[in-house]
């Protein structure tokens, strides 16, 4: 069995120019495996934190060269003669090392950068793909709920966000389509990418002038291409309506004027009622757990409410969650959740509790596509990557399809 021989780390950029690690693991039998992490920003009190060196001379205090000697001084040496194939064990040292409730001694960042240098190789080490290695560890630890691969996860496509792209002025941070799961992974984003480039082709800016226009003219960009609507393809809205709420009011560009959170509510039930959405993303704060109870006990049984904000991929937040009954699925970032067990263990909770999850990619993205192998170790029913036309998302759709025709061979 191979040993780490060496960790190594430095500092690089994500794809919107803000700072990352980037570390390495050397096997003593000559194998080697390399991760980017992606960075997140903090939106709520109980999301895990990243660390930083807060120098503002540096990235408005953003650089990550503390992070960095830490797993350059501390974390890699110890590390040093320890077999890859300890996944659980390393995980669990990581935590006893930073046992702190937000990670904040080391950093979220610092503790997936090992973990999942750890899970690559591990599975380069036993020479198999790193989604069936996932897979694998998974079902060893949780013979209860054990996960077969038999698919791509169909992907949340992004067609319009105010986040990725310049010159969007809506509220809702993400417009999104989901083609019908009975399409393979390849088709669905082949369908997916034609209505986010015909959007693109058919989008001004002067036209649409708040967030019920862009969802009609995605509408009509999916009938223009002979797709139906709720057959074919479906909506998905990413509200994160922290994005707009001011003082207790919710500002949007549909209303005139600001609006109270009672009206708010009626607003969002009719956004849902109107386009009928496959999926609505948090449409309210993750503190307003009213109106979540409210809106789950409405909403039909056909669209999905999805806390992202609101769980945080934060586990003892997400078991409250779950017993209040508060939304019908979640949506998990590997990199906030901090370690693989961790990771596999929200997986397990979710699982049980007959719920679904989705796992999505970050907010300061790179071309690193270790998550699309997580994603199809752990089967959940989604997966959201971003626009299909900037790099550091189509790098992970690519390897998506590259799995799925793996997959389709071995069958």
């Amino acid at each position: 069995m191979s040993k780490i021989q060496k960790i190594v780390s430095r500092e690089v950029l994500a794809a919107d120019g803000i700072p990352v690690i980037m570390a390495k693991l050397m096997l003593d039998n000559n194998l080697e495996v390399e991760v980017t992490v992606p960075s997140n920003d903090h939106r709520t009190n109980y999301q895990k934190v990243e660390f930083y060196d807060n120098d503002l001379s540096r990235y408005h205090g953003k650089g990550v060269l503390r992070a960095v000697s830490f797993i350059n001084d501390l974390i890699g040496p110890k590390l040093v003669g320890v077999s890859p194939q300890k996944q659980k064990e390393i995980d669990g040292w990581l935590l006893a090392s930073d046992s702190s409730e937000l990670r904040d001694k080391l950093g979220v960042n610092t503790i997936y950068a090992i973990s999942m240098l750890i899970a690559k190789a591990g599975a380069a080490d036993a020479n198999m793909p790193l989604y069936s290695y996932i897979n694998n560890i998974y079902n060893s630890q949780y013979h209860d709920t054990k996960i077969i691969i038999d698919k791509v996860p169909t992907s949340m496509i992004s067609v319009l966000s105010t986040t990725e792209e310049l010159g969007v002025k809506l509220d809702f941070k993400e417009f999104q389509i989901i083609p019908t799961t009975s399409y393979q992974f390849a088709k669905s984003l082949e369908i997916g990418t034609a209505v986010a480039t015909t959007f693109k082709e058919t989008y001004n800016s002067s036209t649409v002038n708040s967030n019920q226009d862009a969802i009609e003219t995605i509408t009509d960009t999916i009938e223009s291409l002979g797709l139906r609507l709720g057959q074919d393809i479906f909506l998905s809205l990413n509200f994160t309506a922290s994005n707009y709420e001011r003082s207790g009011l919710y500002e949007l560009k549909d209303k005139a004027q600001a609006l109270k959170i009672s009206d708010y509510l009626d607003f969002v039930k009719m956004i849902a009622k109107k386009y009928l959405p496959l999926a609505i993303i948090d449409p309210f704060l993750p503190s307003d757990w009213t109106s979540w109870k409210n809106l789950n006990l409405d909403l039909s049984k056909e669209t999905y409410l999805i806390g992202n904000e609101l769980v945080s991929s934060n586990s003892k937040m997400l078991q409250k969650i779950l017993s209040e009954k508060l939304c019908s699925s979640f949506m998990i970032n590997p990199v906030i959740v901090g370690t693989i067990t961790e990771l596999f263990e929200m997986a397990t909770l979710i699982r049980k509790s007959g719920l679904n999850y989705i796992i999505s990619s970050s907010d300061h993205d790179t071309s690193d596509h270790s998550i699309a192998d997580l994603t199809v170790g752990l089967q959940p029913d989604f997966v959201r990557f971003g626009l299909p036309t900037r790099t550091e998302n189509l790098v992970k759709y690519n390897r998506m399809m590259e799995i799925e025709q793996e997959i389709t061979n071995i069958k």
